[in-house]
């Protein structure tokens, strides 16, 4: 089993919906198919690098 890769819309998606959710990160992870801690590094990379942090 490979590794799967994410477009950068994916993930901005996914970290905003977890921002803004009632739920928790692994709700959201679990309704988008993403691991938990994948999503979790998905929301430093954006907190440290802004609108750059996807390349897009």
């Amino acid at each position: 089993m490979g590794q799967r890769t994410y477009s950068s819309e994916f993930k901005l998606q996914v970290v905003l919906e977890a921002l803004q959710s009632d739920g928790t990160d692994a709700e959201v992870a679990r309704a988008y198919d993403v691991h938990p801690v994948t999503l979790s590094g998905w929301k430093t990379k954006l907190k440290e690098n802004g609108s750059k942090a996807f390349g897009g």
